[in-house]
């Protein structure tokens, strides 16, 4: 079954445009196998069934902008502490799943894009490195904190802010809504297709 048409027509800009790409990602990568080209994800997504999610990331630590920077608009997505969200990205997260991006902690909150996964769970070297991350329990050789790469897929040019988000009582459900201490959390069609529509209705009121 296709992704839905509103779903389809959301991301088949972005990836004939792209981001503007300078900064260097870091984050290891996966073996040839485990690589899934953006728009390959996408086509494998329409006919499988893609899963939605959405991700939070404190702007001033790392933004949707600098991963616009990175090569091929792909990072690794790391710093996942919850228990819970790291259960998700082991056991729910594929590559092809299509993820809402969050901007928390800052003046404005909201969702500001989209990423699709492109390597699943492999273990956050973050854990044992020294900076924010670091967490003595996880070691290379056993991993309590997992991560994960994603591709940009598209920025939007207004973000749907906190407030937005809360006045639609569609999305009285979503998680990041009712549980915000949640890193990584599942997002459902109906919302996801909300989403966009609040999404498409922004860039109509701006052009």
């Amino acid at each position: 079954e296709d992704l839905p048409s509103s779903t389809q027509d959301f991301v088949s800009g972005a990836l004939s445009s792209g981001p503007t790409l300078l900064e260097p990602c870091m984050a290891p990568r996966c073996h040839s196998s485990e690589k899934s080209d953006v728009s390959a994800g996408l086509t494998t997504a329409a006919h499988e069934g893609a899963q939605f999610f959405l991700l939070k990331t404190e702007p001033m630590r790392y933004s949707i902008d600098m991963l616009s920077r990175e090569p091929d608009g792909r990072c690794g997505w790391d710093g996942v502490r919850s228990l819970e969200s790291t259960h998700l990205i082991k056991k729910r997260l594929n590559v092809g799943d299509l993820c809402l991006v969050y901007h928390h902690n800052c003046r404005s909150p909201g969702i500001v894009g989209i990423v699709q996964v492109v390597c699943g769970a492999y273990p956050d070297s973050s854990a044992w490195t020294p900076g924010p991350g670091l967490d003595p329990r996880s070691s290379p050789s056993n991993p309590k904190w997992f991560m994960f790469d994603v591709k940009l897929v598209r920025k939007f040019a207004h973000s749907i802010t906190l407030s937005t988000l809360r006045a639609h009582p569609e999305l009285g459900e979503l998680q990041v809504l009712r549980r915000p201490r949640m890193d990584v959390s599942v997002v459902t069609e109906a919302q996801w297709l909300a989403v966009l529509a609040l999404e498409r209705k922004s860039r109509e009121l701006l052009s």
